[in-house]
């Protein structure tokens, strides 16, 4: 029985693992067009 708990748990953390992975990318991704998205923001504002 031992077994069968060892590759769930293994299984749980490499979902875990997963959604970290994914996680940081998506923050990497909407760090990168932060900058982008704000400067067509300040340009709508101030009129240009």
């Amino acid at each position: 029985m031992k077994m069968v708990e060892q590759q769930a748990r293994l299984s749980w953390h490499r979902v875990r693992e997963g959604y970290k992975v994914e996680a940081l990318a998506i923050s990497n991704r909407l760090r990168g067009l932060l900058p982008a998205m704000l400067g067509d923001l300040l340009d709508a504002l101030s009129g240009h």
